[in-house]
């Protein structure tokens, strides 16, 4: 596990209290781990912060799964560094 996903895996742990061995790539906030709207926008806060990124509103909607989460910030980071 990378970087990444491990500050991701922490930081989901403490907003869903979900187990590790659970957050796996296809794992997806609503079906799986119960989140709400709230749950989502708490998520993101807490991602930004961590990641030092500002997630749109837009963006933020179309992220369902831990993956598509690991994705984006790739991308993010790998834009900061070209930059």
């Amino acid at each position: 596990m990378n970087d990444i996903e491990q500050r991701i895996s922490q930081i989901i742990t403490t907003h869903f209290g979900v187990e590790q061995d659970k957050i796996v790539p296809t794992a997806d906030f609503r079906s799986d781990m119960s989140a709400d709207s709230l749950d989502l926008i708490d998520l993101t806060l807490s991602v930004e912060d961590a990641f030092g990124i500002e997630i749109a509103d837009k963006v933020a909607e179309e992220i369902h799964t831990v993956g598509d989460l690991i994705a984006y910030i790739r991308g993010q980071q790998t834009q900061l560094r070209a930059a």
